[in-house]
């Protein structure tokens, strides 16, 4: 009886750590200048990868974000030239 309580409480453990990082992706998502196209592809990414990854990601969020934004800047830049 006692392997079980333990055995669910690792479990509910887990999950609320998942909650917990869903819900800070969330808040960090929304806190920047991201359209709701970006938005959707770094939940789906987020999704895919394991937790050492999604930590990752958490951690260096806002590097993640400016990289991101860097790049659609110097995509639009050069879609401009061409044009």
């Amino acid at each position: 009886m006692l392997f079980f309580k333990i055995f669910a409480i690792i479990i509910y453990k887990y999950f609320l750590i998942k909650i917990l990082m869903n819900v800070l992706l969330e808040k960090l998502l929304l806190n920047n200048l991201l359209n709701d196209k970006d938005r959707y592809e770094i939940r789906q990414i987020f999704n895919f990868v394991d937790d050492k990854k999604k930590l990752n990601i958490l951690n260096n969020f806002e590097n993640i974000i400016n990289k991101v934004l860097k790049i659609k800047s110097e995509l639009k830049d050069q879609q401009e030239i061409l044009l």
